[in-house]
């Protein structure tokens, strides 16, 4: 049986630095635990400190990064379970009404607001809609619950309003960490994740949970809210 001991422990040593209270190593999953918010940088910290896929999620009430260091086997490829085109179709078609459901927000607020500047609404649209339609977890979930497309002084330094993601992520999911890199482009060098209810000023009033979400917190599983920006120009 391969170890795993040596990899885990390097693991848990840069974990250590980014402020997570606790590292275990369970089988061939190396599972750490970040304090309730913790940064895009503590996240990419730990995924850069090692070759094995990185997942992030909540377990019960901890918010976890947990890297699989024996890769599941991938999917045979001559299963002959091939998508079907009505699949296809109508999965397309979800995706584009979920990106018009985007465009909308983003229209509202720059109609609310018109001097926020029309590039960094485009940066954070595009990054909004690969969100919603790409986000999923390890079985295929869908991960984006609620999202809000805001304009926020997020310190006391910002000049003025920046215009901010915030989406609230179901609970118990293991989403990638380098797909959800991906999905954020360029608004992942500045952002958090918390199990806390609020952040920034951001509440549920912004992003309200659904049924299925306060069921869930009702069994003490906790979603996480992400908040990112995009960098003035």
């Amino acid at each position: 049986m391969e170890d795993f001991t040596e990899p885990h422990a390097k693991l848990a040593l840069v974990a250590s630095k980014q402020n997570c209270t606790e590292s275990s190593l369970v089988r061939a999953v190396s599972r750490h635990v970040l304090p309730e918010t913790a940064s895009f940088e503590n996240i990419e910290a730990i995924r850069s400190a090692t070759d094995a896929p990185c997942f992030l999620g909540t377990s019960a009430t901890q918010l976890v990064v947990s890297a699989h260091l024996r890769p599941p086997p991938g999917p045979d490829d001559d299963d002959g379970d091939a998508e079907q085109p009505t699949k296809k179709r109508r999965r397309s078609s979800e995706a584009e009404d979920r990106a018009e459901r985007v465009a909308g927000a983003r229209a509202r607020l720059s109609k609310d607001l018109p001097d926020l500047p029309a590039a960094e609404l485009d940066i954070a649209e595009r990054a909004l809609v690969r969100l919603v339609n790409r986000l999923r977890g390890t079985e295929g979930e869908v991960c984006v619950q609620s999202y809000a497309l805001l304009a926020k002084k997020l310190s006391t330094t910002d000049p003025r309003a920046r215009v901010v993601i915030a989406a609230r992520l179901n609970a118990g999911i293991a989403m990638p960490v380098a797909l959800l890199k991906e999905c954020l482009g360029e608004l992942w060098t500045d952002g958090l994740v918390t199990t806390l209810a609020t952040l920034h000023g951001i509440s549920e009033v912004d992003l309200p949970y659904s049924a299925e979400a306060q069921a869930a917190l009702e069994y003490g599983n906790t979603p996480l809210l992400l908040v990112t920006s995009v960098a003035t120009r």
